[in-house]
């Protein structure tokens, strides 16, 4: 507050601004790289124990829309003849846990 107080009053100038922002972007930068480590790790272990259980992601990009494992959000215009009927693109991935589906895949698929 006191380095902001000085600012506002003029007291300090442009060179105490600038070395306060880029400390401040520094500090930001360090802060958003430790967070996203953190969280990183949580989900990796907790990822490790899903799996350990029996859950698999599903892999639907460029296979077959199966409506048993999809739920088609939309169809678009394939971009190649051999992707019509097709997963396009994923919006929301789906698990089976024992091979059993617990969550369906959200798919675009081609037409």
């Amino acid at each position: 507050n006191l380095v902001i107080q000085f600012v506002k009053d003029g007291k300090f100038g442009n060179k105490v601004i600038n070395f306060t922002i880029s400390d401040l972007n520094l500090f930001g930068n360090y802060v958003d790289s430790v967070i996203k480590e953190g969280i990183e790790l949580i989900h990796n272990k907790f990822y490790k124990i899903l799996t350990n259980q029996g859950l698999t992601p599903m892999e639907s990009i460029e296979k077959d829309f199966d409506p048993d494992i999809h739920e088609a959000i939309t169809k678009i215009p394939a971009p190649k003849d051999k992707m019509k009927g097709k997963v396009i693109d994923v919006i929301e991935k789906g698990y089976t846990l024992n091979e059993k589906v617990i969550r369906f895949a959200k798919v675009v698929v081609g037409e």
